[in-house]
């Protein structure tokens, strides 16, 4: 038998053609030569031959022939199958075929003449692609001094040919891969994208193909990516990122799984671009290791930064929720109570200082509110919620909001409005009513003297519809006309220089101008420096009716005599007779009046307050059946109450009403008293909110409408009054402890007798997506506290049965007038706290006496939440605390709350455990200093007979708790102990153990104990 003389590794043969080029870049015939030229050294045989099948596998195509005694490349003539029956049949079993004498009869002998007589030996490794034979890679061994007979093909020389022709596997799918791509180089290049082959050569990759994309991508050309030999693909990725990508593809490639990632590179120009990829293996080496990947890249540069900035408005919208929360809840007390106070008999001193509470409070509310719209508006949550209303009471709200604004100015309001437009309109109210406040206010704000002018006309657009024109005039500062294309973006306020000191967030506008074209409409401006401007704003509307906005009843006989000297009054009251269509005549001058008057033709007189005393004698002593009606400046207080009265501006509809005989005003001085649309006294409404401070307020603010309003403290407690009692309309606090308002809402919506009440959602967390989240679960409606009037007119208008609203209004009974503050309590702000009740000191001593059993109850809630590790209702309970202390004027210990509620968010029990023994105690304090208080109202309770047993229960644990210093324990008893401080016997006994323990006395404490408990035996 002959042996084989090797003349290499064949390891190193196969690495050496594994990196050759031509394997992937299309060459395939240079590809085939160089396999055959390598295969030939590496057997050290004769000839290598490689073929490929075509024409339906007739014939053999040959790419490549070398032959190793000439030196020679060449390329044969066509192999016919068809004549070489039992060749082509074993080349069909697509098995490696090993003929060591190809002479003997029994070895393919039709075949012996093809080859001729030297040839004594064949190893034929079959070329399979895309699972079908493609070709076949011939070795030839002629007979020679090696080789007298035959040469015997060893195992191992046996798997180099049939790697060898795995090696032309390659060539051939490159060749016809690249042939496709060829086809399709157009389309890819037209992708916004870059497409690529890259050959995976660790610990990089080398480029073979890429797109014309990728110039715009990475900055560099075709050119540069391919012909650069030393260029890689790890060059461009940014050095941040390749650790983590190189780990990736390690990770792909090795199980053959496709990759999909995104990575950053870095551009020919330094610049870095977020980039997407995806590519997986479309090729093996034969020895199986992935060989060449195909992928593209996208670039998602726009995309990353849309989706930092949507993760930071994200963010910006979770602060502003929990700032809107911890704002508006506080807020609820103020607003509220300072509307109470409003309502009561005070001195003039207490008035002003409750208005300015009021007035501060609807300042920062209305900040609150710019920022949490342009929250809303920058994430594209622009809601148009169209309702129907009366477009009168929209003027009617706009009016008291912007004249207590324009209290302390010079300024002069003007009310123009076309008494013949529509009045039952149907539109998004609440953000018309938005806009023109921020216009109003704006014209106010950057108006030192002189006028501004609110306009009302319309245009009819369709049978149905009107188109709103609004524009509203001052004689302020002006705008510069370079500054004119800047007024309505965010954070902007103009000529800093000059409006140096003027308040605001420089959001209004912008908002203004988003609400406008969400709601179709259109806002522009017109200005002139130093002169003022003028903003105009046209928002089409449905319309319900064309009943006019104001009507005078028989117009002939409603003659008008006016006296006025003030000439924009003058004029306002002359254009508002002419669009009544009522018959007018203006004077300036006391004589004057008093002619026109003397001839007995003017059903009515209007005359400026100011300038009555100038016609007073002369007007009585006319006597006649002319009706005065005397025109009061806002906030001037006229003394003739028993005319009629009407405080400017003057407009339509209040003219209307005095003409048509059905007008009514209060005589309220301030103007400031809200007035309510209805009264309600045959409806039952409930309120359910867990901190009694917001039942207080809740429960004020609906007096005016002579409802039967009951409360609860908590949804339990909700469920059984449904239970026993029929209720219209039941408003539900959100956030309470044990079963929050979602869940309440649920299991009265599952009991017969109340599925169909309407419930309103209460809630501090007026953010963006707040009313869907509500809608969503169940509720009907919401409410945002703090409680606007305006709004809860309406939700009471729109929920009451309408059955049950009567339109009479009967004022409410003064109140009697308000204590000075003549006392103090350690641990209290006691003025921050009057502040907070509004002012009214009274309020405050009652809700002091409110807050103090809230407390106790509090107390043993959060210890018992502690022990049972419920760090959700301790927070809950801590929450509430840190409202209701923040209420009272208790600012550390609401600080101290704050901490606490912060910590179990965070589910910081360590903290919790550490702080609470000391937080306790001094809440203990607190509560006992306000106990001492004899001025606080409600401390006339009974005292209680003495349960002994149950004293006792209560001592004898406590007494061992304080002897081994166990906080919880001592705490929780302790809270348990609260309640017989009132009892006979007992009470100053009981008393004194807990001043001890809140002191830290607990050797002092056992010893009041033990002098306590013979006395119980």
């Amino acid at each position: 038998m002959a042996v084989r003389k090797s003349t290499a590794n064949f390891d190193e043969v196969l690495a050496k053609l594994t990196k050759m080029p031509e394997l992937s870049n299309g060459a395939l015939s240079e590809a085939a030569h160089v396999i055959a030229h390598e295969g030939c050294t590496a057997l050290n045989t004769h000839r290598v031959g490689i073929w490929t099948i075509f024409e339906d596998a007739k014939f053999l195509k040959s790419l490549a022939y070398f032959d190793s005694e000439t030196g020679e490349h060449s390329v044969q003539d066509n192999f016919d199958l068809l004549t070489r029956k039992q060749y082509a049949d074993l080349l069909r079993s697509e098995r490696l075929i090993v003929i060591n004498d190809i002479r003997e009869s029994n070895a393919l002998s039709d075949v012996v003449d093809g080859y001729g007589p030297k040839i004594c030996s064949l190893l034929d490794a079959p070329i399979r692609t895309g699972g079908k034979l493609s070709g076949v890679v011939c070795i030839e061994q002629d007979r020679c001094e090696d080789y007298p007979q035959r040469r015997i093909w060893t195992r191992e020389e046996q798997n180099f040919a049939s790697s060898l022709a795995d090696l032309m596997a390659l060539a051939l799918m490159g060749t016809e891969r690249r042939y496709l791509m060829k086809q399709s180089e157009t389309l890819m290049n037209n992708l916004p994208g870059m497409v690529y082959q890259c050959l995976n050569d660790p610990p990089d990759f080398s480029f073979i193909f890429v797109s014309d994309g990728c110039l715009a991508l990475t900055g560099y050309t075709r050119d540069e990516l391919l012909g650069n030999s030393t260029f890689k693909f790890f060059d461009m990725v940014h050095p941040d990122d390749v650790a983590t990508l190189a780990k990736q593809n390690a990770e792909t490639l090795s199980v053959g799984l496709p990759l999909e990632t995104t990575f950053r590179v870095v551009m020919k120009d330094g610049s870095i671009k977020w980039i997407w990829e995806r590519s997986h293996i479309v090729e093996y080496t034969p020895d199986g290791r992935p060989y060449m990947l195909e992928g593209f890249y996208a670039d998602i540069t726009s995309q990353r930064r849309l989706e930092a900035a949507e993760a930071e408005s994200r963010s910006k919208s979770n602060f502003l929720a929990r700032m809107s929360h911890e704002i508006r809840t506080p807020m609820n007390a103020i607003i509220g109570m300072a509307e109470l106070a409003l309502r009561e008999d005070m001195s003039d001193a207490a008035r002003e200082h409750t208005l300015a509470i009021k007035h501060a409070g609807a300042n920062l509310l209305t900040i609150i509110n710019d920022i949490l719209d342009l929250s809303k508006v920058e994430r594209g949550q622009i809601e148009v919620i169209s309702e129907e209303y009366l477009f009168s009471s929209l003027v009617n709200d706009l009016i008291e909001i912007i004249r207590m604004r324009m209290f302390e100015s010079r300024l002069r309001l003007i009310i123009n409005i076309d008494s013949h437009m529509p009045n039952k309109l149907v539109g998004d109210v609440v953000k018309i009513r938005q806009v023109l406040t921020n216009l109003l206010s704006n014209a106010v704000k950057y108006t030192d003297k002189g006028h501004v002018i609110f306009s009302v006309d319309w245009e009819k657009t369709a049978p149905d519809e009107a188109m709103l024109v609004i524009s509203v005039s001052d004689t302020g500062r002006g705008i510069k006309e370079q500054d004119l294309n800047k007024l309505f973006g965010e954070f902007v306020q103009l000529d800093l220089d000059k409006n140096k000191g003027i308040e605001g967030t420089g959001l209004g506008l912008s908002i203004a101008r988003h609400f406008v074209h969400a709601m179709g409409g259109e806002i522009d401006v017109a200005s002139t420096y130093g002169q003022g401007s003028t903003f105009t704003v046209r928002i089409p509307q449905k319309v319900v009716s064309f009943d006019r906005l104001a009507c005078v009843e028989h117009p002939p006989e409603k003659r008008v005599l006016t006296f006025e000297r003030r000439e924009m009054c003058a004029e306002s009251i002359s254009r508002t007779m002419d669009n009544l269509g009522v018959d007018s005549r203006l004077v300036t001058q006391a004589s004057a009046f008093l002619e026109e008057l003397r001839t007995g033709e003017y059903a009515f007189a209007f005359v400026a307050a100011g300038l009555y005393p100038k016609v007073e004698e002369g007007f009585t002593s006319l006597g006649g059946s002319t009706q005065l009606v005397l025109i009061e400046e806002f906030g001037e207080a006229v003394a003739y109450r028993d005319y009629t009265v009407l405080r400017t501006p003057v407009y339509a509809v209040p003219v209307a009403n005095i003409l048509n005989g059905s007008f009514s005003a209060s005589n309220d001085p301030s103007g400031l008293a809200f007035s309510v649309k209805f009264t309600a006294p045959s409806a039952r409404v409930l309120v359910v909110d867990d901190i009694n401070t917001n039942l207080k307020v809740a429960e004020g603010l609906m007096s005016p409408y002579r409802m039967r309003v009951d409360v609860c403290e908590s949804g339990f407690e909700a469920i059984e009054a449904v239970k026993d009692e029929d209720y219209d309309l039941i408003f539900m606090d959100h956030m309470m402890p044990e079963m929050d308002g979602i869940e309440t809402m649920l299991r009265i919506r599952a009991m017969e007798e109340a599925r169909d009440v309407p419930i309103v959602a209460l809630t501090a967390n007026a953010v963006s997506g707040m009313k869907e989240m509500f809608k969503e679960k169940g509720f009907d409606d919401y409410l945002s506290k703090p409680i606007d009037m305006v709004r809860l007119n309406s939700i009471l208008a729109k929920w009451l049965p309408r059955e049950k609203q009567k339109s009479e209004i009967k004022s409410a009974p003064a109140a009697v007038r308000e204590k000075e503050i003549t006392f103090t309590i350690e641990g209290l702000n006691v003025p921050k706290g009057v502040a907070r009740a509004g002012g009214s000191v009274k309020l405050y001593l009652e809700t002091l006496a409110v807050f103090r059993k809230d407390g106790q109850g509090k107390m043993a809630e959060l210890s018992a939440s502690l022990k049972d590790d419920n760090l959700a209702l301790y927070t809950t309970n801590v929450h509430a605390l840190k409202s209701a202390l923040a209420y009272v004027g208790a600012e550390g210990l609401a600080k101290a709350a704050a901490s606490l509620e912060s910590a179990g968010r965070e589910g910081d029990k360590g903290f919790i455990e550490t702080h609470n023994t000391t937080f306790l105690p001094a809440l203990a304090r607190l509560l006992d200093n306000i106990a001492a208080c004899p001025e606080i109202a409600g401390d006339d309770e009974p005292e209680t007979l003495l349960d002994k047993e149950r004293l006792r229960e209560i001592l004898d644990p406590l007494r061992t708790a304080l002897d081994e210093f166990d906080t919880e324990t001592i705490n929780r008893l302790s809270d348990h102990l609260q309640g017989f401080t009132r009892a006979q016997e007992s009470g100053d006994s009981v008393g004194a153990i807990l001043e001890q323990i809140l002191t830290g006395g607990y050797d002092e404490a056992i010893e009041k104990i033990d002098d306590l408990l013979p006395i119980l035996k």
